[in-house]
């Protein structure tokens, strides 16, 4: 009634009809407030990289080298090696090198502590999907993450994941986005770009001590760590 009257008085005297922000506040009065513009979210979540990271310098440089220059399709990278070969330490490291290149986020996902119905949740909500919008089903929900991605130039890095059907779930429909993963296997049915990562060289192992040794022992107790070099 109110409304009706609102809206009657502004034609006949202005010549008018009720603005938006009127209709707002009227939807507001009745219980179902205008619906609020969405907001895209840029996601933030990589790692912190590690302040010393030490060598990889030819792994950097070949990974480097599979990013396309010309605005062609980004490829699927899987990393795969030993436990404890570094494997999650470089992805991170590189990631925050081309982080700049990727100018709608960075997704990360460690998918050794979630399962296939955590994971999907857990980009969904990196995405700005509230917990009651996410569908039901682990294909709506591939679906809904597929279309929220779609165009759209992002970092997805999927570490330490246990095959490759955990990582083929994950992977953006479109192929604007860089899909980055870890594992211990080899992934060769993703049909992704391969890099094993073996020991660091002797360089960067001496390297890698050096600085360790230097954080931890401080600028006083150089000559210690000589010693402990010495026969480098």
């Amino acid at each position: 009634m109110y409304k009706r009257q609102v809206h009657t008085t502004l034609a006949r005297d202005l010549g008018v009809d009720p603005g938006p922000e009127l209709r707002a506040a009227h939807g507001t009065l009745r219980g179902s407030p205008a619906r609020s513009p969405e907001i895209r979210v840029i996601p933030a979540q990589l790692p912190r990289d590690l302040p010393r990271f030490t060598g990889r310098r030819t792994e950097l440089d070949r990974l480097e080298a599979l990013l396309p220059a010309d605005g062609r399709a980004m490829p699927v990278i899987a990393i795969d090696g030993l436990p404890g070969a570094g494997k999650s330490a470089l992805a991170v490291h590189w990631a925050h090198r081309i982080a700049g290149r990727f100018p709608d986020g960075q997704i990360y996902l460690d998918l050794r502590e979630e399962g296939p119905d955590e994971a999907l949740r857990s980009v969904l909500s990196a995405l700005g999907v509230a917990g009651r919008d996410v569908p039901d089903g682990a294909g709506a929900r591939a679906g809904l993450y597929r279309s929220l991605v779609a165009g759209r130039r992002m970092i997805v890095l999927l570490d330490n994941a246990a095959d490759a059907g955990q990582v083929r779930q994950l992977l953006p429909g479109g192929a604007e986005s860089l899909v980055v993963t870890t594992a211990r296997t080899r992934m060769t049915e993703l049909a992704a770009a391969l890099l094993r990562l073996g020991p660091l060289t002797a360089d960067e192992a001496h390297d890698l001590l050096v600085r360790r040794l230097t954080a931890a022992l401080g600028d006083r107790d150089w000559p210690a760590l000589r010693m402990c070099i010495r026969d480098r």
